[in-house]
């Protein structure tokens, strides 16, 4: 079997999408060129419209998203992605392939693995692990938590726990850790400025922290 037909199974691209070549740049980068078919036009359905049809509008060129590594080098999918005019409503918009994660810059399975690396070490050796800059897995990070944070529940909250970290800046930052279940999360407050990660507040400087059904 050709590479061109093996990857195509690997990426479980579909028969929307194919692969067209696999180049290897002189910067060791396994470059593997993905173009849709004639599939995706015929079986493409409008983002504004179950029912409307698409056709090509034109085309975004040099899209590159990081992949998994090919044996030891770095694999990158490149596309150049249609813009598709809704028949219905005449909205043109980018089409999504179906192997782009929440940060735009890599695919959904390189997007697992650096997710399953930090949940156990720290960013920048995470970073360093997968040659990758700890800036762009901040922002993968980030948009995976707020792709999650909605789905939260923290009605349930059981634990509230508060630590003041510096006493001689007025007035002091404190952080502190809320528990349910077996998920955490926290919420910090210094200077003249409040930031609150999840559901819990302060009513005042001396006043108990408190969560949301509290009066």
């Amino acid at each position: 079997m050709s590479p061109e037909k093996l990857f195509p199974e690997l990426l479980n691209l579909g028969a929307a999408w194919r692969v067209g070549e696999i180049d290897f740049d002189p910067d060791g980068r396994v470059l593997i060129r993905v173009e849709e078919t004639e599939a995706f036009w015929r079986e493409g359905r409008s983002i504004f419209a179950e029912d409307g049809a698409v056709k090509c509008y034109d085309y975004v060129g040099g899209v590159c998203w990081r992949h998994l590594n090919v044996f030891e080098h770095r694999g990158d999918i490149v596309c150049r992605l249609p813009r598709a005019p809704c028949l219905k409503t005449g909205k043109v918009y980018r089409v999504t392939p179906p192997w782009e994660g929440l940060s735009k810059a890599f695919t959904k399975a390189f997007e697992a693995l650096a997710i399953l690396l930090m949940r156990e070490m720290p960013v920048c050796p995470a970073a360093g692990l997968i040659n990758e800059t700890d800036t762009r897995l901040w922002r993968l990070l980030r948009a995976q938590v707020e792709h999650a944070w909605p789905c939260v529940d923290w009605s349930e909250v059981s634990i509230v726990g508060c630590d003041e970290l510096s006493a001689s800046q007025r007035p002091p930052i404190r952080q502190g850790l809320l528990r349910s279940g077996g998920k955490a999360g926290a919420f910090r407050r210094g200077g003249q400025r409040q930031k609150c990660v999840g559901k819990v507040r302060r009513r005042a400087w001396g006043a108990p922290w408190t969560l949301p059904g509290d009066h």
